[in-house]
């Protein structure tokens, strides 16, 4: 390629009234190549220019293809900015590589980059830092004893930054920056994450770097410090907890790096995608018509940290994409759509990475994205005068992330693509699966959209597919049962129990009850202790005489929230827009109990008979010396809890 762009005129011509190319090509066994140039020939071009753009792109475009789905070495003489996947230094991918690296096999095999027109689906360009990167870096610092000590997080990641990477990945690094001159995402890749077994996601920190700096140094010294800063998190208190709580030791644990191309575009000095999103093939919190084996999935505009952290986005089922359980009222779609979104600033070039991967980072109200043009492939419009939502930006009102041009007027085959995918890679791995995702459109008829690939994972097998039998034996020891419940898995770590006082049940006091739980709820919060909530009628309502009008933050704590049948309570399942979009976001277990009979009950004479350990005037909180059994079956919608013998 870069001789056929370099050399003269003459020779172009020459060589190719002579098909000297095609010849060249099949000496050495590239027949398909030979085969496309061969029958064309130098007269059907205009000029000299023509003529030599078709032979560069075709050569590049062959180069191309023949990289799909292959995880080429890294060169530092020879980096392709065109190669999709390249391995910096040995060792392992770690789990998030690994899965990158499949999905980039898979959509080649199956030929997905064009099952959908007018649309490419592919990976972003990665380059991954294998773990050899990690061991060289730990032993030439001697790092290791001092990061398995009793050291903070803060001093660890001090000694972490001030440590050297090792001199070959650097200039590597060097190497790649000089080509890759686009916005990044440095993500961890632990040997542990996405296994099949324990999947180790969401503990270590993604940092977004504008990667813009006019000095090419100046934008090593910030990728090499976030990649020593998610060194550093394999370290620190969180991640030695969760390792320890899988079994596994924290000395065994190795760190690659996946280094990948931030979706999206620049827009006036912020870039972000114009959506980023998570799916799941398995939902084990549908609803109504919605099942379970049709998936979620879960939508922002801008990047996907919106989702992370547990703000406020759209979810759907891709098999029934315009029905929206959070957003049944145009008073839904004020208060619980997006307001706000994140990109990354590229108006400050010299922003260093910190622990917390926060840096870099902006957040902006959506009228921003209007500004920018983009609220016409999301945004709908609330009209004050007759409180209605109408969908698009062209009126005047209220916007709001509604998705409707995309999950209704189909302007961007969103949900198909998603289901396509989950069943491609269900399929492939034989286990459900969660993929990340983020998609750029165009507006140009002559560009193709972009949905890309961030990463797939199998969903936990014992949290997610656990067949969880629900089942009556040892009668006397159940607490409670529900053939109506959400969540799936065996819950054996709660030893609390904080539930509304059967006998002074009054539904003109309900306001007075959530102050009261919010209470117990900060204090076992600073315990760090899960607790089982029991209340009568809804959860969350807004109607003070329908349940208990809780706010989030006054059961944040809480891992499994009962709705039962007591007073004069009648219970409607909390499957409203707010209350219920946080039990899916915190995966909390969730029971009704409506009724009274072998299948719906709770064993109220032994919750009353227990001392509590504190009781106020509504509420009583029991602390047991044994933690509860709790099983619940998501597939079929039951749950029971046993007492602790």
């Amino acid at each position: 390629e870069k001789c056929l762009a370099a050399v003269d005129a003459e020779s172009l011509i020459y060589h190719g009234d002579k098909n000297h190319y095609s010849n060249w090509l099949m000496a050495r066994t590239e027949f398909d190549l030979a085969s496309r140039l061969r029958p064309r020939k130098v007269t059907e071009f205009n000029n000299n220019d023509e003529l030599r753009a078709y032979l560069v792109k075709t050569f590049r475009d062959f180069r191309h293809e023949k990289q799909m789905g292959v995880v080429t070495d890294f060169s530092r003489e020879h980096y392709d900015i065109q190669a999709e996947f390249v391995r910096i230094g040995e060792g392992s991918l770690g789990g998030k590589g690994r899965g990158l690296a499949f999905v980039n096999s898979l959509l080649n095999r199956y030929r997905v980059h064009d099952a959908f027109e007018g649309t490419k689906i592919s990976v972003p360009a990665s380059a991954v830092i294998g773990t050899s990167g990690f061991d060289k870096f730990m032993k030439n610092n001697n790092l290791t004893n001092f990061a398995l000590g009793d050291q903070t997080d803060e001093e660890i990641a001090e000694a972490f930054i001030k440590a050297s990477l090792p001199r070959d990945l650097t200039e590597d690094l060097r190497a790649y920056l000089a080509v890759a001159d686009y916005p990044l995402a440095v993500r961890s890749s632990s040997l542990l994450e996405d296994s099949h077994y324990q999947p180790f996601a969401g503990i270590f920190d993604t940092h977004f770097l504008p990667n813009n700096s006019s000095s090419l140094e100046g934008r090593l010294e910030r990728l090499k410090a976030a990649i020593k800063y998610i060194y550093a998190s394999v370290f620190f208190r969180n991640s030695k907890n969760y390792i320890e709580a899988t079994g596994n030791r924290t000395e065994e644990e190795k760190m690659a790096i996946v280094l990948q191309k931030i979706v999206g575009q620049n827009r006036d000095g912020y870039f972000y995608p114009v959506l980023s999103g998570i799916a799941r093939s398995y939902n084990f919190y549908s609803v109504g018509r919605i099942k379970p084996e049709e998936g979620i999935a879960y939508v922002a505009l801008g990047l996907g940290r919106t989702i992370m952290e547990g703000e406020n986005c759209l979810f759907f089922s891709p098999s029934n994409p315009q029905m929206l359980p959070q957003f049944s009222t145009p008073q839904d779609y004020l208060k619980k759509s997006q307001h706000e979104f994140f990109a990354v600033d590229m108006s400050n070039p010299d922003v260093f990475p910190e622990p917390g991967g926060e840096a870099g980072q902006i957040k902006l109200h959506i009228i921003k994205a209007e500004h920018h043009n983009v609220l016409r492939y999301v945004g709908s419009t609330y009209s004050a005068d007759n409180d209605r939502i109408y969908s698009g930006v062209g009126r005047k009102g209220t916007r709001i992330i509604s998705f409707e041009p995309i999950l209704k007027s189909k302007i961007f085959l969103l949900d198909e693509i998603i289901k396509f995918l989950l069943q491609l890679g269900s399929s492939a791995m034989n286990v459900p699966v969660e993929m990340e995702f983020a998609a750029e459109l165009n507006s140009d008829l002559n560009k193709s959209n972009e949905f890309q690939f961030l990463q797939i994972r199998p969903m936990a097998v014992e949290t997610a597919l656990e067949d969880i039998s629900v089942y009556d034996g040892e009668y006397d020891q159940i607490l409670c049962k529900s053939d109506q419940a959400l969540s799936n898995g065996r819950i054996t770590d709660i030893k609390d129990i904080v539930y509304v006082r059967t006998d002074n049940v009054d539904r003109s006091k309900t306001v007075e009850m959530a102050e009261e739980i919010g209470e117990y709820n900060e204090y076992l919060k600073e315990e760090d202790l899960p607790y089982m909530l029991i209340g009568p009628g809804r959860w969350g309502t807004s109607d003070r005489w329908l349940g208990v009008p809780i706010k989030w933050r006054q059961i944040s704590s809480a891992r499994v929230i009962i709705e039962a049948a007591y007073g004069d309570f009648v219970v409607d399942p909390s499957f409203g827009t707010h209350f219920f979009q946080n039990l899916i976001t915190f995966q909390i277990g969730y029971m009704t109990i409506n009724k009274t009979d072998q299948s719906n009950f709770m064993d109220w004479d032994w919750l009353n008979s227990i001392a509590p350990a504190k009781e106020t005037e509504h509420i009583r909180h029991l602390r047991l010396k044994q933690p509860l059994n709790i099983l619940i079956d998501g597939r079929n919608g039951k749950a029971v809890v046993f007492r602790p013998y």
